[in-house]
């Protein structure tokens, strides 16, 4: 079953610290992907098995020394 947009929100808010479908913590991520500009991450749920994408957007820069 899909998402609803509130789950999706409420997911969203939390910075992603759970799942969006049972709502347990015990999750984990692959690395993260780019390709021209978007980034995504495949995260699964250790408890439910369901797996999602997160998608990614730039905030910002932070130069490093060199």
């Amino acid at each position: 079953m899909p998402l609803t947009d509130e789950q999706e929100k409420k997911y969203i808010e939390a910075k992603g610290c759970f799942c969006p479908h049972c709502g347990e913590e015990d999750i984990e991520g692959d690395f993260v992907e780019t390709d021209e500009g978007t980034a995504w991450q495949t995260i699964r749920c250790n408890i439910c098995k369901k797996r999602w994408r997160d998608l990614y957007d730039l905030t910002g820069i932070a130069e490093l020394e060199n």
